[in-house]
């Protein structure tokens, strides 16, 4: 696994968040979830808009999947006003 564009937040930051692990069998919706984790930590930091793409090379010989999360970071976001009704 193996994580790219990232600037921000670093492998140390974000691997603690994730499913997937090297070594173990691998199941689609732990990536899912891993993608989700990535974005909720640069959430957590205020930059909203950061894209994370994962990509699949299939290794059919060996029986390994290897996984790659590109990363885009977008700018940080705050608020401006807040409205509460009800």
């Amino acid at each position: 696994m193996a994580l790219a564009g990232n600037r921000l937040l670093t492998a140390e930051d974000l691997l603690p968040r994730f499913r997937v692990q090297s070594g173990k069998p691998f199941l689609l919706k732990d990536g899912g979830h891993d993608e989700d984790a990535i974005r909720t930590a640069y959430g957590d930091q205020g930059y909203l808009v950061a894209q994370v793409v994962p990509r699949y090379h299939y290794d059919t010989v060996g029986k390994v999947v290897d996984v790659t999360f590109e990363i885009e970071e977008g700018p940080k976001v705050r608020i401006r006003r807040l409205e509460v009704e009800g």
